[in-house]
């Protein structure tokens, strides 16, 4: 039974003089990360052991740089070409057919007055632009064709085949929109017809200082659509221009090509339009 005890307890130290060895006897420790009996084996048949294989460390990706933030030129402010104009001047401002085959070219104006106290001006086509009837047979300013065809989509709004406004935004905005009180208007107009008559009452009398001062020639486009124009004596290659004030409930008065008033029907084809507008300076 002694013998038996003894033989258990050298097995039990022989054991443990094992895992002392294996353990490297000198106080170091094994890396937590490789097997004993790996390490055990290697130092019983005196084999280098191999250093531990580190484990990478996760690559971490920096962060995208942003995106830079889109930059937009601020819109250029638009130039007022009638800011330096005074009376008797002409400004190019808008576009319209001026040729005979349509071709487009900048509007002619003359400034007929400026008041600089209420920033204004008044200015005239230089040349009339194109053959449009008053109306079918309404005196009356505010219901005309001519109206509504000067402030709608065939002059203020239109866009030519070319793809050219007649008026860009940006002219639109110097374009002063007026009610015409002496017409019995309650609307506004932005484009309009000067007033006038026998009387000497009007625009067309006080920014004129005679008949000759009114005469005027047409556009080639004007005369291609049915722009009447004198062909011989003094007055040749003038024409016809609308105003708006009606003589009574069956004539509307017009310049002739001598650049006196006379007044005919609304119907009447001969002539033709010389719009006119008010500019904020």
């Amino acid at each position: 039974m002694i013998k038996k005890n003894i033989g258990y307890l050298i097995a039990c130290l022989f054991f443990v003089a094992i895992i002392v060895s294996a353990c490297g006897g000198d106080g170091k420790t094994l890396p937590p990360d490789n097997s004993s009996l790996y390490y055990l084996l290697a130092q019983q048949q005196n084999e280098p052991v191999p250093e531990p294989i580190p484990t990478p460390s996760p690559t971490v990706s920096p962060d995208p740089e942003p995106e830079p933030e889109p930059t937009t030129e601020p819109e250029p402010t638009p130039v007022n070409p009638f800011a330096e104009a005074q009376e008797g001047d002409e400004v190019e401002f808008g576009n319209y057919p001026q040729t005979a085959d349509g071709e487009v070219q900048p509007i002619k104006w003359r400034v007929l007055s400026r008041d600089d106290d209420k920033k204004e001006l008044l200015a005239l086509s230089v040349n009339v632009l194109d053959s449009v009837r008053f109306d079918g047979d309404s005196t009356d300013w505010g219901n005309s064709e001519i109206r509504s065809w000067l402030n709608g989509d065939d002059f203020y709004n239109k866009v030519l085949d070319d793809g050219t406004a007649v008026f860009t935004e940006a002219e639109k905005s110097f374009i002063k929109p007026v009610v015409l009180t002496d017409v019995d208007m309650t609307e506004s107009d932005n484009v309009f017809l000067l007033s006038g008559d026998w009387n000497r009452n009007g625009e067309a009398n006080a920014y004129f200082a005679n008949d000759s001062a009114r005469m005027c020639r047409a556009t080639e486009y004007a005369v291609a659509n049915g722009v009447w124009v004198a062909t011989s004596g003094f007055y040749a290659g003038n024409c016809l221009w609308w105003l708006r004030t009606a003589n009574n409930s069956k004539y509307v008065y017009y310049v002739l090509s001598a650049g006196n008033i006379g007044c005919n029907d609304p119907n009447f084809k001969n002539p033709g339009v010389r719009p006119a507008l008010w500019i904020n300076l």
